[in-house]
C-alpha cells in the first residue's frame, strides 16, 4: 500500500437505513410478481440507484445510470435463449445440445460485458468510470486456465494406457488428481481476474492500478483447510467423550435417551453452521483487504479496507438470526448492515486534494466526451 506523509484520509459512507430498502424491497417483489418478472429490471435499477446513491466519499455520492431498458433487453434475450433450449431438448436433441455447447463457449463474452456495462454504470461527481479490458483473457481465464492441467495428465494418462506400461486399474488414481487439480487452480484464476479487472478500469482518463498475486489467495485456502481440518479432529474428539466409545459399537446407544443424542447432534451441527459462517467472513476479509490494499488510482489515490473478520462475521451472524425470526422479511434489513459494515470499513488515502483530482477527470471527460453502452446484465463476484 503506497503511504506518504502528506496523505489525506477520507472515509467512504454508507447512510442506508433498513426501513427505507425495506419499502423499495417490497414493492419491488409485489410489482415483479404481478408483472410476471417483467418489472425485475426496473426493481434491480431501483436497488442498485439506492445503494450507489447511499454510498458516498467526500461527502458526494456515487450515480448508477443504466436504465431498466438495458436491463430487461438483455433478460428478455436470456428468456428466449433459455426457451429454445428447452424446446429443442423436447423435439431436438442434437440441436440442444449445440445449444448448450454454444452459450458455454459465449459465457466469458456474457461475464465480459458485465464487466464493462456495470463499471460503464457507474458515476462519481459527473465522471464516469470505464473498463477497457479485452476479451481474449476472460476466455483464457475460464475455459482454458482450469482445465490445463486435466489435459495434461489426460494426455500422459492416454499414453501410459497405451503404452502397456503401466496396469490400466492404475489409470483411474490420474483421473482423481486431474479433478483436484482444478480445485487447486481456482485461486490462481481468481487472482489472474481480479488483476485483469481492476487494471482495466478507468475514471475518467484515471488509471486503476495493482499488483495481484495468488500468495494470498493460496495461503487464504490453506489457513481455511488447516483450520477445518482441525476443527473436524475436535468434533470428533468430543463427540467420542460425549457420547463415549459405546456409540460406535451400538451398545450404549440404546442407553441414551433419544432427545439426548438429537441434543449433542444437534449442537454439532449448529457448530459447524456457525463455523462456516466464520470460515465465509474469514476468506471474505482477507481477500477483499488484499484487493483494496493493492489497488490505487494514478498513484495519487489508494484504496484501504480495514474490515476484521470477527466484525463481518458479527453482521453474518446477527443476518441469520434476523432473516430466521421475521422469515426472511428482515432481508432489507440483512442487506443493509453488510453494505454499512463494507463500506464504511472502506477508506480513500488521497495525496493531494481529492476536489482537484476530480475536476481535473471532469475537465478531461468534457474534452473527449462519453456514451453509454449496453450490454447484457450478468453479475460477477471477484471479491470487491
Amino acid at each position: 500500500m503506497l503511504i506518504h506523509a502528506n496523505e489525506k484520509t477520507i472515509p467512504f459512507e454508507f447512510t442506508g437505513r433498513g426501513g427505507e430498502y425495506f419499502r423499495i424491497w417490497i414493492v419491488n417483489i409485489v410489482l415483479t410478481l404481478l408483472t410476471l418478472g417483467i418489472y425485475s429490471a426496473w426493481a434491480t435499477v431501483r436497488k442498485r440507484r439506492y445503494f450507489y446513491g447511499n454510498t458516498r466519499l467526500d461527502g458526494t455520492e456515487f450515480e448508477y445510470l443504466a436504465t431498466p431498458w438495458m436491463i430487461l433487453r438483455g433478460r428478455l434475450i436470456a428468456i428466449a435463449v433459455l426457451i429454445l433450449y428447452f424446446v429443442l431438448g423436447q423435439f431436438y436433441p442434437l440441436a440442444a445440445g449445440i445449444l448448450a455447447v454454444l452459450l458455454i463457449l459465449a459465457m466469458p463474452w456474457i461475464v465480459w460485458n458485465s464487466m464493462r456495462f456495470q463499471i460503464r454504470m457507474s458515476q462519481y461527481r459527473n465522471v464516469r468510470f470505464s473498463f477497457n479490458g479485452r476479451l481474449r483473457p476472460v476466455y483464457f481465464y475460464m475455459l482454458i486456465l482450469p482445465f490445463i492441467p486435466v489435459l495434461i495428465l489426460a494426455a500422459v494418462g492416454a499414453a501410459l494406457y497405451f503404452s502397456s506400461l503401466v496396469d490400466p486399474g492404475r489409470i483411474a488414481p490420474l483421473a482423481g488428481l486431474g479433478l483436484l487439480s482444478v480445485y487447486l487452480i481456482i485461486p490462481l484464476i481468481q487472482a489472474k481476474i481480479a488483476n485483469y479487472y481492476i487494471n482495466h478500469v478507468a475514471f475518467g482518463q484515471g488509471k486503476f492500478a495493482a499488483t495481484i498475486t495468488s500468495g494470498t489467495y493460496y495461503m487464504t485456502y490453506l489457513k481455511v483447510f488447516l483450520i477445518f481440518m482441525l476443527v473436524i479432529v475436535a468434533s470428533g474428539y468430543i463427540g467420542f467423550l460425549v457420547l463415549g466409545k459405546g456409540i460406535f459399537t451400538g451398545m450404549q446407544a440404546k442407553q441414551m435417551p433419544e432427545s439426548g443424542m438429537l441434543g449433542v447432534f444437534g449442537s454439532i451441527y449448529l457448530l459447524f453452521i456457525l463455523f462456516g459462517l466464520w470460515l465465509r467472513a474469514y476468506v471474505g476479509v482477507k481477500i477483499r483487504n488484499y484487493l483494496f490494499d493493492s489497488t490505487n488510482l494514478d498513484k495519487n489515490l489508494q484504496l484501504h479496507s480495514a474490515m476484521k473478520v470477527t466484525g463481518l462475521f458479527g453482521v453474518y451472524l446477527g443476518n441469520i438470526i434476523l432473516l430466521i425470526v421475521t422469515l426472511g422479511l428482515a432481508y432489507p434489513w440483512t442487506a443493509v448492515r453488510i453494505a454499512r459494515y463494507k463500506i464504511n470499513n472502506t477508506f480513500a488515502l488521497i495525496e493531494g486534494n481529492l476536489s482537484k483530482y476530480v475536476t481535473k477527470q471532469q475537465e478531461y471527460q468534457s474534452a473527449i466526451g462519453d456514451e453509454l453502452g449496453d450490454a447484457l446484465d450478468f453479475d460477477m463476484d471477484i471479491a470487491l
